[in-house]
């Protein structure tokens, strides 16, 4: 047998896998007690029999041992493996292909299936996309186990979701027992029935659950199992234990109806196994006692998930790294406690200041100039002194005017150099020490600050790339009481006179003051201007008494007519809260302000005005963008499609507001890398609250941007209840690929032309669009369809490309084959086209294709959409990253498109293209992009793997063809794709939403339904649950265990 073993296609590598490698060590420990009780009964009187030496051992399993169910390792379960193999079983016990189930595994088995209960090979890849089968064949492991029990462990990688071996490690240190770092965690764990009943994952607790079922302990001690978590994972009724205090199984299948059927039918070995797949991210109920849905909406619990400290709230909730309080009672510090704390911060630098003074000489010239006026605030100053000192800028001159202070402040040189001090002798006036203070700078960028603001780190650079628009006259920026809630956010001048700080009492960075954009004026704070208009402007603010007047007027004189006052959030600081000022003293500061503008005032708003309208100062169109999810750029397709619309319509000068109806991730890093800088994005808002939005905002919008059918659906009953709130006109249907028009491509896949069923479809779906002005169609097809239902107003709105500016490498340069796009749901129609191509057209490229010709599957991936299974097709890669997709477009050679239901242009296509990528496109594809056959693409035809896998051989080999089609795909993507043909037919719609007269228009007859007359290859339906297929002629095995049985998703077509 060992012969046999050693011959076996697993043991071909340059190594043996750990897996195969018999252990006597483990076998005489495990089976020892057993084994002497044989050998007694039988006599034996051989001393080395009676010692149960090693190579007596190995003999035993390979003669006996192997037949009789006795595994050769600890990593090898032949009792397991056989009972979740039938066919193998059957074949062992039955048939006597195989002596054992490990001889099985060795010769094709460890392709697919998984040989312990504890790992699981499928999992291993899904959990680690950075890995493949062909990736770890070409670095010598025979598979994803082989690699785990070498490297992968040791790397702290994921197999299976009920062992983290980083929770294992942390376990035995609290036992005190010795945990080997130079060993596998994996194989420490299962050395012992100490190491085995230790807590190894948050969804398990080892102790609780001997504590819970006592019988499990003894049925441990008799040897039946190793430990807790292998009963609860291998017994035969797993549906009467429960895996920790929070669940229950009872409770999940009553509240869970839909999941108790799928159990009961096999499709999970319990519902504790659906809950860690699937219910623990859906926040469904797992005990009675624990609120999920409550927990998970806490704050710290959407912080510690983003930070990545557990997979899913249930797991973070067992964890305990935070509260589990769902209602937290938090004490709240007053103001005067925040003072406290700021002045002991800046107390606490002061022993550090004097032995190492804070640094602040120029190297060079400086870039901006800071004023900060002060007068015994020594405590005040040394926070702002050590703020500015953390935004690490060696071009900073920092001027301080010492107004005769008698505390620190005169001796401020000890622990600071490089300031630039002014005392002056005499009393002056305010805009004689600004004055004074100018005489000295050296840049014409000014930072005028007052004492005690603390700018965060980042915020004068932030600041400075803002100040590249000329435009910009005064810049200030968010500033943040001490006790992290805003102070103010720009400020409002109403008619009167009157200011408010807009924002105040917000959350940092809360939706509505989270954009650049125009503000009346700043009250405090920090602002940034010019030198010589400040120099100018100065004089004329001596009249005002308060500050906040005094700050106000400041910034309208320096704007003036032509200039911008602008607020960025992004400018970031500190300040302590300011002393109300006098009631007689406001007032007097009113007079001044409406006597000195008097024409700018007339055109403010009027103080009953809603307050999110007064806010507006800019005079830019605005436009409310209604979609169901905030495009994300790393989604592709119809995503960017509605960011390139987002950044056009806010480059065009239109105030863009996004409000998703599903409301937001909460991840500002992504708002801040996808979207312009001005667009106001509502991620704390959903449609719950989209009721409350309007009544807040009444005329606030000029025109409505609906993103998508389904969100016109959803939120018509909203829009109509608050049509007060809405433009008259200006309401713009965007389909967003009609979903309709989808389900018809699938009925044409399988050979059904319904188009009366078409036309039905379409107008349940605009049932509607009534509310809107204007639709916009994603393509030719669907502005048809549109228009024989009696659309009018109906424009086609493509995509929008950058210009290629860099050098497009060229055929020689290039090589391995692309699949670029977006595959957002399980099943969806991109899905569908990625696996006909993986089962049909793969096995026949790999015959003509050459051997480095690899195809990599780049392009998002949805949460639960699972490429695992294409994994083991040997020339798969993929690309765990798709922002890295640019540089895949220059690097492969062909792109590979065979969807074959497709509602609109493909962006990825169009992207390739304008890279000097050319590929093989679907039928459905290319009538989509209305592209000339074999000019800039190839046609694959339609279910037609021959012709596919032709097509891209062709296209792959003949470099002739390559450069032809690549020359001429560059030019069609700039045609179709150009930057300037997307805005101007933007400004087209936007500008036909809004004309007062309507095109009439009337319904086409509708037609009859035909049958298309040619056949074609219909993908199958797959309803039921059903075994993963075969994956490839070089791997013919797939992993057929009942643990890893599915539902197949819905790829392929529709017969009704």
């Amino acid at each position: 047998m060992k012969d046999y073993i050693l011959t076996s296609p697993a043991f071909s590598g340059p190594n043996p896998p750990l897996w195969g490698i018999f252990d006597p060590g483990w076998y005489r420990e495990h089976y020892g007690r057993r084994l002497q009780q044989e050998i007694n009964e039988r006599g034996e009187a051989d001393p080395e029999i009676l010692e149960l030496n090693d190579l007596w051992l190995e003999q035993h399993w390979s003669n006996t041992g192997a037949a009789e169910g006795f595994s050769p390792n600890r990593f090898f379960d032949e009792g397991w493996y056989l009972r979740e193999n039938i066919d193998v079983r059957n074949g062992v016990k039955r048939d006597g292909i195989f002596d054992a189930g490990f001889l099985h595994y060795c010769e094709s088995g460890f392709r697919g299936r998984t040989p312990h209960w504890l790992f699981s090979e499928d999992n291993y890849f899904r959990e680690n996309p950075d890995l493949s089968p062909h990736a770890l064949i070409s670095q010598g492991y025979c598979n994803g186990y082989d690699h785990y029990l070498r490297v992968g462990d040791l790397e702290k990688r994921i197999s299976h979701i009920f062992f983290d071996p980083a929770v294992f490690q942390a376990e035995c240190f609290k036992s005190n027992i010795v945990f080997d770092f130079t060993r596998s965690a994996f194989g420490q764990f299962l050395e012992d029935e100490q190491r085995s009943s230790l807590r190894c994952s948050w969804y398990f607790d080892p102790q609780w659950y001997l504590e819970k079922y006592p019988e499990v302990r003894k049925s441990i001690e008799t040897g039946q199992f190793s430990g807790p978590l292998h009963h609860y994972l291998t017994n035969t009724s797993p549906g009467d234990f429960d895996p920790n205090p929070c669940f229950s199984e009872a409770h999940y299948r009553a509240t869970s109806a839909d999941v108790a059927a799928i159990v009961a039918n096999g499709g999970f070995r319990n519902g504790y196994a659906h809950f860690v797949a699937f219910g623990a991210k859906e926040l469904r109920s797992p005990h009675p006692d624990l609120d999920l849905a409550a927990f998970s909406r806490k704050p710290e619990t959407t912080r510690a998930l983003l930070e990545g400290k557990a997979a899913d709230a249930f797991a973070l909730w067992i964890s305990g790294q935070i509260s589990t309080e769902t209602a937290l009672e938090t004490e709240t510090a007053t103001p005067g406690q925040y003072r406290a704390l700021d002045f002991m911060r800046a107390d606490s630098l002061l022993p550090g200041a004097v032995r190492a003074p804070m640094d602040f000489r120029c190297l060079h010239s400086p870039k901006t100039s800071i004023i900060i006026c002060v007068k015994n605030a020594f405590h005040a100053l040394m926070a702002s002194l050590g703020a500015l000192q953390s935004n690490t800028h060696s071009d900073l001159q920092v001027i301080v005017i010492d107004t005769g202070s008698t505390d620190q402040t005169r001796n401020l040189e000890r622990f600071a150099r490089g300031l630039v001090i002014l005392r002056p002798q005499d009393r002056m006036k305010h805009s004689q020490l600004l004055a004074l203070a100018l005489e000295e700078t050296s840049s014409k960028n000014i930072l005028l600050m007052e004492a005690g603001v603390q700018p965060f780190p980042g915020a004068i650079s932030a600041a400075r790339l803002a100040l590249q628009d000329t435009d910009i006259s005064v810049l200030g920026g968010q500033i943040l009481n001490l006790d992290g809630s805003v102070a103010e956010a720009g400020a409002i001048l109403w008619r009167n006179g009157n200011l408010t700080r807009y924002g105040q009492g917000m959350k940092a960075g809360a939706p509505e003051i989270a954009f650049r954009r125009d503000v009346s004026t700043f009250t405090s704070g920090m602002i940034f201007c010019d030198a010589s208009r400040l120099a100018e402007c100065a004089p004329n603010a001596d009249k005002f008494r308060t500050s906040d007047a005094r700050y106000a007027a400041l910034c309208l004189m320096m704007a003036g007519n032509e200039g911008r006052i602008v607020y960025d959030p992004s400018v970031l600081a500190r300040s302590p809260v300011q002393s109300a000022s006098d009631e007689f003293k406001k007032s007097e500061d009113r007079a001044v302000i409406r006597q000195m503008f008097a024409g700018s005032l007339s055109r403010q708003p009027l103080t009953n005005t809603p307050l999110m309208k007064a806010r507006d100062v800019s005079g830019r169109p605005t436009v409310l963008i209604l979609c169901e999810d905030i495009p994300r750029l790393e989604r592709g397709g119809q995503a960017q499609r509605a960011l390139s619309l987002i950044t056009a319509l806010d480059s065009d000068g239109y105030q863009v507001t996004v409000f998703p109806l599903n409301g937001g991730d909460g991840d500002r890093i992504l708002n801040a890398l996808d979207f312009p800088p001005t667009v106001e994005i509502m991620s704390h808002s959903n449609l719950g609250t989209l009721g409350s939005f309007l009544e807040d905002r009444p005329s606030c919008f000029s025109s409505v941007w609906i993103l998508g059918t389904r969100t016109l659906q959803r939120s018509s009953p909203l829009l109509e209840q608050y049509a007060a709130c809405l433009p008259e006109r200006g309401i713009i249907l965007d389909t967003n690929q009609l979903h309709s028009l989808e389900e018809h491509h699938r009925r044409l896949v399988g050979c059904n032309n319904d188009e009366v069923k078409l036309l039905a479809d379409t107008a349940g779906e605009l049932s509607a669009a009534w509310i809107c002005q204007s639709i916009v169609a994603s393509n030719d097809e669907e502005a048809d369809v549109l228009r024989r239902l009696g659309y009018t107003h109906v424009h086609v709105l493509g995509h929008s490309l950058p210009e290629a500016t860099i050098e497009i490498p060229d055929f020689d340069r290039r090589k391995g084959l692309l699949f670029a796009f977006p595959v957002l749901n399980s099943g969806d129609a991109v899905h569908d086209g990625l696996d006909w191509f993986m089962q049909n057209v793969m096995r026949k490229l790999d015959r003509l294709l050459p051997p480095d010709a690899t195809m990599l599957i780049a392009g998002y991936r949805g949460e639960r959409v699972d490429f695992t299974p294409y994994g083991r097709f040997r020339r798969i890669e993929a690309l765990e990253d798709p922002s890295h997709l640019k540089d895949a477009y220059r690097d492969r050679r062909v792109l590979i498109a065979p969807t074959r239901v497709t509602g609109g242009k493909p962006y990825e296509v169009l992207a390739a293209a304008s890279a000097g990528l050319p590929g093989v496109l679907g039928n459905n594809i290319f009538q989509q992009l209305n592209w000339a056959e074999g000019e800039s693409a190839l046609n694959g035809g339609t279910s037609d793997a021959d012709r596919f896998a032709q097509s891209v051989a062709s296209l792959y080999a003949d470099k002739e063809l390559w450069t032809r089609l690549s020359a001429h795909a560059r030019i069609q993507a700039t045609t179709d794709a150009s930057a300037e043909g997307f805005r101007l037919k933007i400004c087209s719609i936007m500008a036909d939403a809004m004309q007062e007269n309507a095109v009439q228009g009337y319904v086409f007859a509708k037609k009859e339904a035909a049958q298309i007359p040619y056949i074609l290859n219909p993908a199958p339906l797959n309803l039921e649950p059903q075994k993963r297929p075969e994956p490839d002629t070089e791997i013919p095995e797939s992993d057929e265990s009942p643990d890893t049985q599915t539902f197949s998703p819905r790829l392929g077509i529709s017969f009704t």
